[in-house]
């Protein structure tokens, strides 16, 4: 785990695939690799939140 953009989110990274990160495209989630850019940053960041139930 990663910090993400903006200050407070968290970006995910593969355990077995460095470079790798969980990211939302549309709504779907991928693993994609990390290309440096700035869209790639916000869509990779994900606020963690406390549970529903």
């Amino acid at each position: 785990m990663r910090a993400g953009e903006p200050t407070g989110s968290v970006a995910l990274e593969s355990a077995n695939y460095p470079g790798f990160f969980l990211r939302h495209v549309g709504t779907e989630l991928w693993v994609d690799q990390d290309d440096g850019s700035a869209t790639f940053r916000a869509d990779s960041s994900f606020l963690v939140r406390a549970p529903l139930a």
